[in-house]
C-alpha cells in the first residue's frame, strides 16, 4: 500500500489529534495503578479526588 500523506508529513501540514479543537464538554480520565510491580490495589480512596475542583466523578473497584 502506498502512503498517501508522506508529502503532508514532510511539509508539517498533516493534521494531528492535538491540532483538533476539543469538543464542548470534553472530560478527561485517569487510571490509578499500584506503585508496586505485580501489586494489587485493595482499596482506593477517592474522597480527595472528588473534592478537587472540576472533578465530575470517580469510580473504584468493588
Amino acid at each position: 500500500m502506498r502512503p498517501v500523506d508522506t508529502v503532508a508529513h514532510v511539509r508539517a501540514r498533516s493534521p494531528f489529534v492535538d491540532d483538533l479543537p476539543e469538543p464542548r464538554g470534553l472530560l478527561h480520565g485517569a487510571v490509578a495503578g499500584s506503585p508496586v510491580a505485580h501489586g494489587r490495589l485493595t482499596a482506593v480512596e477517592i474522597e480527595a479526588a472528588l473534592a478537587s475542583p472540576g472533578v465530575r466523578g470517580c469510580s473504584s473497584p468493588g
